[in-house]
């Protein structure tokens, strides 16, 4: 290079002349460009550029000579990327770059000046200059590409800047692109059928497309998808979705072919479309051309949800605002969504049920919101059983009611949603009553189970073997139909037979069984269809395993068994009042684990929590027992009045109620939760009732109505150490209507002993000191009244007649005249009479023990 320019100094004088003659870079450079030789024109323009002659500002037509001798290889060694970058210089400077300038070559050199600002190399993008640069590519000397064609309509299908998006015009680029043979023009071509963009949507001219595609890019070895995803479509892999779609639902011409559909969506997946994904998913979720798995749906279904999320609320509202360049609605962008909504509505089921994943209702209910965003009608029936029956929220009528009016209309029907509504309003649940509404909803579910059984059979006789599934559902639930469990069995085995896995059928299977309903009993069957559910991942199969451990049908009773599989299901995420229960019971009675009061009450907790009354009940019991927590009566008395309020009136709790009322000094509160308890049947509860009256607290003092209650309670199995001396009084003295009878008082007095009540001891002692309705006896007289003594008991009768024992030396005591006058002294302080006198007597005859 350095010898040519040499040359070129050496013999081209006028050159050097015109160099210092002319300053005017322009002028300088149209000269060289057309005036000097081929191999000049380097020399030429980098000297000008270089050296200083030409202020750059001015020299933007030299860095077009210069780029144009790149491209063609005039003097310099052909290089197309460095020619590109000086013609740009030359764009940026100012130059107007014109075909007849360009050469015969000029369609390319424009076409490669729009890719590279298409491509971002120079730090550009697709917008309105790179659109220019193609447009003038269309134009010189006839150029026909493909690739050109695809790009044009690329920029008019999405827009750019300074570049409406136009739909038409775009197709009539793809157009001109398939019209020589360009693969990546038909795809384009096939998806804007398929949505209806900038033409009448059309699934059958799409898949003509679609297949078009595929067969020109095997013929040219063209990637598809990566010609798509670099011309910056909605998205890679767009093409294997709509394919997999068309297939999928068997429209547009394209016969129902679950596998092929599958296959495309993977090839899809494969090419990061998230619809694909989806769609996979759901797929997996039912079964459809893949064997049925619930956690491989959860991989495909929760696998970029969030992105998912991002992009479908991004077109949702494009779409819901309207496109202002053409007024695009939201309908176009219907079928593009619908696997994103059915998407988080499996997930959310999914979560719901445990099913391929541990259980968790909080996760249930984020994904049925994510679906209702994106106008999912399903999704807000989902949401609103979770809100009316409290699942990982707090029980909601209302809102409820809200959600399922919102599904209806968004065109949604189905039968149990009806149901409900026909019960909010018929109770008026959600706020007043509607007797009007709740009518109509009955009806409407009526017709609406009609509709679909119907629908059912008529699928069922084609040998779909989920409708045999559905139906058994409905006649397992009389949903349209009478309750027919056996019917019910005959379907879900015609189902199983037909190759269809549901892991909620097999637990209503095995419900069957268990319970001998339509057929004789049998735990063996039932045992082996929760394994099955169990085996597909249901949590809830694990809590009826549990119960059959727990209970010992059809296998031996084994607690720890059955605690194994209840804490399975709970990590799951599976929630249950009554399998709380039996965790409760196991650890409070060490059966199947070391007793644990704490996990007890825990478990109660739970179950509470679940609006369990009867969890209230226990726990508050416990509480009220100090079994496992801290005395805190203000948390005992909230929990049993819980229970209360939520309708438990069992005959414990509203005598723990009253007992919680009694100690508090509130005997007349305590006296109507006894009442009530009494009607129960609770002999605890006719007792406490009996003492009301025996000694007068909340009520007027009644001996004989105290001594019914009494014997009432005794009757029902009640035996208290309080109550039996209580009816020992009243017999020995003859009081409250009943005739004396020492005999009888003493048997009372006996049974009072033997349940730990030391007052017994006194009286009994007593009796037997005096022979009544007994052989006197001063040995077993003085043995009870020490007992009663060492208890704590203090009687002005029973130190008197201890005092006489000790002073006499009768029933074995050895005289001890100290001891006897102790004991005269407190007879004395406890107002016994008698005692004087004997204390008296010693004193005067000197018998006190000094």
């Amino acid at each position: 290079m350095q010898e040519l320019v040499k040359k070129e100094e050496n013999d081209n004088l006028f050159m050097n002349k015109f160099i210092h003659s002319l300053r005017s870079g322009t002028a300088i450079a149209l000269c060289l460009s057309i005036v000097i030789a081929p191999t000049s024109r380097v020399w030429a323009s980098k000297t000008l550029i270089t050296q200083g002659l030409v202020e750059e500002e001015k020299a933007a037509a030299s860095y077009a000579a210069l780029g144009i001798n790149c491209f063609y290889g005039r003097g310099v060694e052909q290089d197309k990327k460095r020619a590109l970058g000086f013609l740009l210089k030359a764009k940026k400077l100012g130059f107007l770059l014109k075909a007849e300038e360009l050469g015969h070559k000029s369609g390319e050199i424009f076409y490669a000046l729009g890719v590279k600002k298409n491509t971002g190399d120079d730090g550009g993008s697709a917008d309105a200059e790179a659109l220019t640069y193609f447009l003038e590519a269309e134009k010189c000397n006839h150029y026909e590409s493909g690739e050109l064609f695809y790009k044009i309509g690329v920029i008019y299908n999405k827009g750019a800047k300074k570049v409406p998006k136009d739909h038409k015009k775009a197709n009539e680029y793809f157009r001109k692109g398939i019209k020589v043979k360009h693969a990546a023009s038909s795809a384009a071509l096939g998806i804007n059928c398929f949505y209806g963009r900038g033409v009448e949507q059309d699934k059958k001219q799409a898949l003509g497309y679609f297949l078009e595609a595929e067969e020109l890019g095997h013929k040219s070895g063209e990637n598809v998808p990566k010609a798509l995803s670099s011309s910056s479509l909605e998205a890679t892999g767009e093409i294997f979705y709509a394919l997999g779609w068309l297939y999928n639902n068997g429209e547009g011409g394209a016969q129902q072919n679950y596998y092929k559909a599958n296959k495309y969506f993977k090839r899809g997946c494969a090419e990061g479309n998230a619809a694909s994904s989806a769609a996979l998913g759901i797929n997996y979720y039912f079964g459809h051309g893949v064997n049925q798995d619930r956690r491989w749906a959860r991989y495909y279904l929760e696998e970029r949800a969030d992105d998912l999320l991002e992009r479908a609320n991004f077109h949702l509202e494009r779409a819901k605002d309207k496109y202002p360049e053409e007024g695009e609605m939201l309908a176009p962008w219907g079928e593009m969504l619908a696997p994103w909504g059915e998407k988080f509505v499996l997930l959310g089921r999914m979560y719901g049920n445990g099913e391929g994943v541990n259980q968790d209702c909080a996760k249930e209910n984020r994904y049925y919101e994510k679906a209702r965003a994106l106008q999912h009608a399903q999704a807000s029936r989902f949401l609103g059983l979770t809100y009316y029956y409290g699942r990982g929220v707090a029980v909601d009528k209302k809102r409820a009611c809200e959600l399922f009016e919102e599904a209806e209309a968004r065109g949604h029907e189905e039968g149990e949603m009806f149901t409900l509504l026909g019960r909010i309003y018929s109770n008026g649940e959600g706020g007043k009553r509607d007797h009007t509404k709740a009518n109509r909803y009955h009806e409407k579910a009526n017709s609406y189970y009609e509709k679909v059984n119907s629908h059912y059979e008529k699928a069922r006789d084609l040998e779909d073997a989920e409708a045999s599934m559905l139906l058994g559902l409905n006649y397992y639930y009389g949903r349209g139909l009478a309750v027919d469990k056996k019917k019910a069995r005959e379907l879900f085995e015609e189902a199983k037979v037909r190759g269809h896995e549901d892991a909620q059928m097999s637990v209503l299977m095995g419900l069957i069984y268990e319970k001998g309903e339509g057929i004789e009993q049998n735990f063996a069957e039932a045992k082996y269809y929760y394994q099955e559910a169990r085996g597909l991942q249901y949590a809830e199969a694990f809590k009826l395993l549990g119960n059959l451990y727990y209970y010992g049908r059809g296998v031996d009773v084994d607690k720890r068994k059955a605690r194994e599989f209840f804490e399975v299901a709970e990590a799951r995420g599976h929630e249950d009042r009554q399998m709380f229960d039996h965790l409760a019971l196991i650890y409070a009675k060490g059966e199947g684990a070391k007793q644990d009061y704490d996990k007890a009450n825990s478990y109660y907790e739970k179950s509470r929590n679940l609006k369990r009354a009867g969890a209230s009940v226990l726990l508050g019991l416990n509480y009220y027992c100090r079994r496992g927590w801290a005395e805190d009566k203000q948390k005992e008395r909230k929990l049993l009045e819980e229970a209360e309020k939520r309708g438990q009136k069992d005959g414990k709790i509203l005598n723990a109620l009253g007992d919680k009322y009694y100690r508090s000094q509130d005997y007349q509160q305590a006296k109507s939760y006894f009442e009530e308890g009494r009607n129960k049947g609770n002999a605890t509860s006719i007792r406490n009732l009996g003492l009301c009256y025996f000694e007068g607290k909340g009520v007027e003092k009644d001996l004989s109505k105290a001594r019914e209650l009494f014997e009432e309670a005794a009757e029902k199995g009640h035996k208290s150490g309080e109550m039996f001396y209580a009816l020992g009084r009243l017999y020995n003295y003859g009081q409250g209507g009943a005739q004396q009878s020492y005999y009888k008082a003493n048997e009372y007095f006996k049974e009072g002993i033997n349940r730990g009540y030391f007052a017994s001891y006194v009286d009994l002692g007593l009796n037997y000191f005096y022979g009544y309705g007994v052989p006197q006896d001063y040995k077993k007289a003085l043995k009870y009244l020490e007992k009663a003594k060492t208890n704590g008991w203090e009687s002005g009768e029973m130190f008197y007649a201890l005092g006489w024992l000790y002073n006499y030396g009768q029933g074995g005591a050895q005289i001890d005249l100290a001891k006897a006058r102790d004991y005269f002294q407190n007879g004395n302080n406890n107002g016994y009479a008698a005692s004087y006198v004997d204390l008296g007597l010693n004193y005067f005859f000197g018998w006190v023990g000094f």
